[in-house]
């Protein structure tokens, strides 16, 4: 299986109802999402974003995170957004807990239990990771220095 994408950037890539989904994009209006059914890849969501940063399946559904545009769902049929944060980007998407963690930017996380959406800052800086390893929750941040200095931090998030 090959992609030969629109754009100059894949972000993101999930498999939801057993199919490889790709998010891509690279500048204003770029923000696609295909799948594959082959031999062809198919565009399911036409984004009006720059990309598609981040992807993850949560109840049922696809996420998908925007650069500059916040948090859209596919629940396989239709398309609808959840999140919007004009100008914030959304590098990361990650399923905790039978919770969505949703980055950001600016050091704050929203974490979504099915119903209700919570944001909460946990500081540090700007977040651009999130993972779970050994049943914890971590997030990845990246800072420049006033001397412009460039160093990736690693924190665990507890409480959320």
């Amino acid at each position: 299986m090959t992609f030969n994408g629109e754009q100059e950037a894949i972000y993101s890539l999930v498999v939801y109802n057993n199919k490889l989904y790709v998010g891509q994009g690279s500048g204003n209006l770029d923000g696609d999402i295909l799948f594959e059914a082959f031999p062809n890849w198919l565009e399911v969501y036409y984004g009006n974003q720059e990309s598609i940063r981040s992807l993850a399946v949560y109840n049922g559904n696809l996420y998908a995170g925007q650069a500059s545009g916040g948090v859209s769902f596919y629940n396989g049929i239709q398309w609808s957004t959840t999140i919007v944060s004009n100008g914030i980007n959304v590098y990361s998407l990650v399923v905790y807990n039978n919770k969505l963690y949703v980055e950001l930017e600016n050091g704050r996380i929203a974490v979504y239990d099915g119903t209700n959406w919570i944001t909460t800052p946990v500081g540090g800086g700007e977040i651009r990771a999130l993972a779970v390893y050994n049943s914890k929750l971590y997030a990845g941040q990246g800072v420049i220095t006033l001397e412009m200095e460039i160093y990736g931090l690693m924190m665990e998030i507890h409480g959320l």
